[in-house]
């Protein structure tokens, strides 16, 4: 098999992982309640996640504000189930 099959064959698993969890938040933002935008990879790679390790527990639905808090702004969003997420994952389990 090709690398580039492999990819794809990855790729499909990891969006249906995103699909999953969006479906399991009901499309609602996790930090806000209001209605969700985005599948957020609590791992980022860049932060030395891999997609590979991920299932949709490593996931969670936020809207693009929620999201962008963490992503630009570099702040912790507190989920509505208690958790805290922030630019490098969870900072504290409940």
């Amino acid at each position: 098999m090709t690398q580039r099959r492999r990819r794809a064959g990855w790729m499909r698993e990891f969006r249906a992982m995103q699909r999953a969890r969006w479906e399991e938040d009901e499309g609602i933002c996790q930090g806000c309640g209001c209605e969700g935008g985005q599948v957020h990879e609590v791992e980022p790679r860049g932060l030395g996640g891999t997609h590979r390790q991920f299932t949709i527990d490593d996931m969670v639905t936020l809207c693009q504000r929620c999201h962008g808090l963490i992503h630009d702004v570099g702040t912790d969003v507190h989920l509505r189930d208690g958790r805290v997420i922030g630019p490098r994952g969870f900072v504290d389990e409940p």
